[in-house]
């Protein structure tokens, strides 16, 4: 089993995705805000896992 960690993040009201890790010189790291992007990177055959974390409370 291979496995990362990207950040999937909503910045600003648009879906992205930061990728950090080099898969050659066809696949470099950078950021996805597209379906398109990442079904170019990833493919169909990724098994995608997500934690969600909140935002933070502010502490009054």
């Amino acid at each position: 089993m291979n496995a990362h960690v990207v950040i999937i993040t909503n910045h600003d009201g648009v879906p992205t995705i930061i990728e950090g890790q080099t898969w050659g010189p066809q696949y470099p790291q950078g950021i996805m805000t597209s379906p398109a992007e990442a079904q170019e990177r990833y493919g169909s055959e990724v098994d995608l896992k997500l934690g969600i974390i909140p935002n933070p409370v502010p502490v009054p």
